[in-house]
């Protein structure tokens, strides 16, 4: 049996870890097999990294490599909410059952298109520039129906049923200046604290990054 390399055990690890994002787990792919494997059969890619790595990928992780790559190379991300609402949970490491509705918490949301955002930047050919109406109408009800009334950095797209729901609290406190202010103040640490969650996953997702031994590129004009 052939000795592990240094790289194929950090690899392992990593394929194994329930805590790794998405993009990490998907650039140690690039980096092994390049993008050819986002035309292969899931059962074949996964055994492909199985006789490499000598690992099985848990369901989460094969989840979240699953769902990034959809988002990535269609854009039904931006156009379905049922395919958005089950990217967003798998990305955040949440199980998905598309036999029965499952709400999408707020932290979920910002987290799944912040991700696909960061792998997949908006480029009118790849019809990724704007979410469909039927998407931004379903952000827009997840956060009402959970109470965020106030738009998260991330979610600045949603539709709310309400069209300014952060105006109806004036009205439902009409007759209390306080209480409507300190209202209005709750639901702005409501949407600091996801948009908080979010920055403290970009710079986890960066430290996943930057711990792996992926290849780096010949610097122009370097030797062979």
């Amino acid at each position: 049996m052939a000795l592990i390399t240094e790289r194929e055990r950090k690899f392992k690890d990593a394929l194994d870890n329930p805590e790794l994002f998405a993009t990490p787990l998907l650039a140690i792919l690039i980096d092994e097999y390049s993008t050819d494997f986002f035309d292969w059969a899931p059962e074949a890619l996964y055994m492909e990294i199985k006789d490499d790595f000598h690992v099985k990928v848990s369901e989460s992780n094969r989840n979240k490599i699953g769902a990034l790559i959809t988002a990535m190379t269609t854009n039904q991300f931006f156009q379905n909410a049922d395919i958005f609402a089950g990217v967003c949970k798998s990305l955040s490491g949440s199980e998905m059952d598309f036999s029965v509705f499952q709400p999408v918490t707020p932290e979920e949301l910002a987290w799944g298109v912040t991700e696909v955002l960061l792998n997949n930047p908006p480029d009118p050919e790849r019809g990724n520039t704007e979410f469909s109406e039927e998407v931004a109408s379903f952000v827009g009800m997840m956060l009402e129906n959970q109470g965020v009334l106030q738009t998260p950095a991330a979610l600045q797209f949603a539709i709310y049923k309400t069209p300014n729901p952060v105006e109806d609290l004036e009205l439902m406190f009409a007759d209390d200046e306080t209480m409507f202010s300190a209202a209005v103040q709750n639901q702005k640490l409501v949407a600091q604290e996801i948009d908080q969650n979010t920055r403290e996953n970009i710079q986890q997702l960066k430290a996943q990054l930057d711990s792996l031994p992926l290849s780096k590129p010949k610097e122009e004009g370097a030797r062979s």
